[in-house]
């Protein structure tokens, strides 16, 4: 992935974290669910650090020790791969996804758009260059729609989702040389047969799919339910 820094060269002045075009209404819904989680994290559990398995720079691998209640230690392994974000660019009645070859499997497998934080880069700026790197399409309007962890069993890994809106073509950052990425169009009721058909496999998108299509069509459902019409 490449970095946020401005191109001197190309005189691109780059882009801050207050020119990304990003709809903040539901900013405050998140604001409050993420204030509720702090508020319920159960206090009579004390981590630290033991010391460090690996540490690639961004990808960190911990053995920790775990307090729990009643006296009880644990020690266990934390994996801290960083921060990643995942975008569902939306266009009338259809949604860009991306095939991509991905070599710990061994396959392609389509997902959404998705990347992994740079340092010093915000979720906002991070999403608007990824999009731009894995589709060739800018986002006029990107709108935060929460995040998940993708497997708090063993990982701190969070992935913040976006919907992207407004897309115009761009080429402003470009993907990798190991990026072996096809863009598709799809229309919005297909990729549901395609998480139920087993097209789609990626555990992010679902949730991405699931978070903005889904509540989208359960109210097209009800609008369009007897006694609503």
């Amino acid at each position: 992935m490449r970095g946020f820094e401005p191109d001197a060269e190309r005189g691109n002045p780059g882009k801050t974290e207050e020119t990304i075009p990003i709809d903040n209404t539901n900013r405050k819904t998140e604001k409050l669910y993420l204030r509720k989680i702090l508020k319920n994290k159960p206090r009579e559990c004390v981590m630290k650090k033991i010391d460090d398995i690996y540490n690639g720079g961004r990808f960190k691998i911990e053995r920790v020790e775990v307090d729990l209640p009643g006296g009880v230690t644990l020690e266990r392994v934390v994996v801290k791969p960083g921060g990643a974000v995942a975008m569902l660019p939306i266009e009338g009645d259809s949604c860009y996804l991306i095939k991509q070859y991905r070599y710990p499997i061994d396959e392609y497998i389509y997902e959404a758009p998705a990347g992994t934080m740079n340092e010093g880069e915000t979720p906002d700026e991070t999403a608007y260059r990824e999009l731009i790197e894995e589709t060739g399409y800018r986002s006029d309007r990107l709108v935060p729609i929460g995040f998940i962890y993708t497997t708090p069993g063993y990982t701190n890994e969070r992935i913040w989702l976006y919907e992207a809106h407004s897309l115009t073509p761009s080429n402003e950052f470009h993907k990798d040389e190991d990026e072996l990425i096809e863009v598709v169009k799809v229309k919005k009721e297909e990729v549901f047969e395609m998480i139920r058909d087993g097209r789609i496999v990626d555990a992010k998108t679902i949730c991405l799919v699931l978070k903005s299509l889904l509540s989208e069509e359960a109210v097209k459902a009800y609008v369009n339910s007897p006694g609503n019409e």
